[in-house]
């Protein structure tokens, strides 16, 4: 049974220089936060076998107090223990249903922290292909979380099941839900959306985005491309804000063929472990492919991933561990951005930040992120400002 919220709720004060607001959680926000530093602690000592060293490191980096505080800080203000006289009040809507993809397994857990922390009951339906760490990342929470809030959340407030796009509690969960997140393709988005639900729901559908990694060449350091190789290798080109190319911006051929150089003789220093038999067969067809149309190629460790160096006129190979490296200036990346473009994560060195946005609008882009941030997941995400709508907002005037 998911519990929703009650007249109970804790009023939180949040200020801004120029406004008042409050938030009613079912719980008191600093013993939630309390509860999740709780199982931080445990997450350092133990990690369920389902998770990477670095998925769980990026999860613990999630649950960071200022990292939980963020959401707040950034819709609400900062906490405040006297504001009064609210100009709005923000109420929990009820029930969040998601729908997770295949390809990115982290998406559950984040998403969970992110409901709980807005105070609503979460309903998840996890792949029915693939890895589902949800559950996981629940029971270990459940075993090591204290009594209180966080405890209560996983265990009354949460519900996460896998199963296929025919089963009927799709229909289940839309029928409940206040606000629906989908994660996946433009057809599975577009089936949910079709499932009856509430007048009031609102739906999110974030579906087939890809992103690039620009690069100025003169800013190619080895922090840089070890940054590179961990910003693909952890998907490839599998999840929506991994790189499928990389753009040397204002370079030469010479210097997309070093930046090749480089990640092959890093890779097996920053990504150690073997690739799994299907990767390194699919890396041997997907090094033909891309020679075949005239890129240079590289294999990184023991078939691990392909690097393919080639100029903006070519077609972009496609194979789940191959990244492509051309020079452009930012006119030419520019012009061949495709339509469904979600994150350009850079690293500059001349061009500020301003200017390169300036350049981007208009093309669609979402996220104009640093390189190490491209993967960094938060209550914006692709264009939607989408936990603040997990409130219902009270205007309050006197």
């Amino acid at each position: 049974m998911l519990d929703g919220v009650t007249r109970d709720d804790t009023v939180h004060g949040f200020r801004t220089a120029t406004a008042t607001r409050w938030v009613a959680l079912p719980f008191n926000l600093e013993e939630f936060l309390h509860g999740w530093q709780t199982v931080v602690h445990a997450m350092v000592r133990s990690k369920p076998e389902g998770f990477s060293r670095d998925e769980w490191a990026y999860v613990m980096a999630f649950l960071d107090q200022t990292s939980l505080m963020a959401p707040f800080q950034q819709n609400f203000g900062e906490l405040s223990h006297t504001a009064s006289e609210p100009s709005s009040v923000f109420c929990p809507r009820g029930t969040v249903a998601v729908w997770l993809p295949s390809n990115v397994s982290l998406l559950g857990p984040l998403m969970t922290v992110l409901i709980g922390l807005s105070g609503n009951a979460a309903l998840l339906k996890g792949p029915s292909e693939g890895t589902d760490l949800t559950a996981e990342f629940l029971r270990f929470v459940g075993e090591h979380a204290p009594n209180g809030p966080v405890r209560e959340f996983v265990d009354r407030r949460v519900r996460v099941a896998s199963f296929s796009r025919d089963d009927t509690r799709n229909a289940e969960y839309a029928a409940r839900a206040d606000v629906r997140c989908v994660f996946g393709t433009n057809q599975a988005a577009e089936a949910v959306d079709r499932l009856s639900h509430p007048i009031h729901s609102i739906g999110f559908h974030f579906t087939d985005r890809v992103s690039e990694a620009w690069i100025e060449a003169g800013a190619v350091s080895e922090e840089v491309v070890d940054a590179l190789i961990k910003v693909f290798g952890i998907f490839g080109r599998a999840g929506c804000t991994s790189p499928r190319r990389v753009v040397v911006v204002d370079g030469t051929n010479r210097n997309a063929a070093e930046l090749s150089e480089r990640l092959v003789e890093r890779w097996p220093a920053v990504i150690p472990e073997r690739p799994s038999q299907h990767i390194a067969s699919s890396n041997v067809m997907a090094r033909q492919l891309a020679s075949a149309l005239g890129w240079r190629v590289a294999v990184c460790g023991e078939q691990a991933a392909v690097i393919a160096v080639g100029g903006p006129e070519l077609d972009n190979p496609e194979a789940p561990m191959i990244l492509p490296i051309i020079h452009a200036s930012v006119k030419t990346a520019v012009a061949g951005l495709p339509e469904n473009i979600q994150t350009v994560g850079h690293r500059l060195l001349d061009i500020d930040v301003s200017s390169l946005t300036r350049s981007l609008l208009g093309t669609g882009v979402k996220r104009i992120v640093p390189l190490t941030q491209m993967h960094n997941f938060g209550p914006v995400w692709d264009g939607y400002g989408f936990w603040r709508q997990f409130f219902e907002e009270i205007q309050v005037a006197s």
